[in-house]
């Protein structure tokens, strides 16, 4: 049965969401006059109980946002604006098409060269950490390719020696 109200929730957000968003608008203000008359009945005048009921409700949109949440709606709110940004992008590609190429071109090329450069730096620190000083004294990764003797002599060998910590 739960599955069945989450199914109906989302279906009815996504059908009818200004009545859905109406339906919050009237709830939210009808906590607040509900609140504001408990303050006037304690004894506060009603602009100050107004004022007061607004402060401790605090921000109606965050509450929409948790109700959109809770009813499964935020993806579908930022699909909507992804849309939004697929129209507007499309009508500028059909004003302006060269523009639009050109900057496409510029960031396929900013991508390009930023990929490059963390290659580069990626394949300057991996050759950094390969090679290692016969003394020890460089940084080899979890083995050493020299023998127990080889930091003394400065011979190599071809027997890999597992560093422990």
């Amino acid at each position: 049965m739960r599955l069945v109200s989450r199914v109906r929730s989302l279906w009815t957000g996504l059908r009818a969401r200004a009545s859905v968003e109406k339906d919050m608008s009237d709830e939210f203000a009808s906590h607040m006059a509900l609140r504001a008359a408990d303050l006037t009945r304690q004894g506060m005048p009603p602009d100050e109980a107004r004022r007061r009921a607004s402060l401790e409700f605090g921000s109606a949109e965050q509450f929409r946002d948790e109700g959109r949440a809770a009813r499964g709606l935020r993806g579908v709110d930022e699909i909507r604006f992804s849309w939004l940004d697929f129209k507007l992008g499309f009508r500028m590609l059909v004003k302006y098409p060269i523009l639009t190429l050109v900057a496409g071109f510029a960031l396929a090329f900013a991508i390009w060269v930023g990929a490059g450069a963390f290659e580069f730096v990626y394949q300057v620190v991996n050759h950094a950490r390969c090679v290692t000083s016969p003394t020890g004294s460089g940084n080899s990764g979890p083995s050493r390719n020299w023998a127990r003797g080889a930091a003394s002599t400065g011979t190599w060998s071809s027997r890999t020696v597992a560093v422990s910590p």
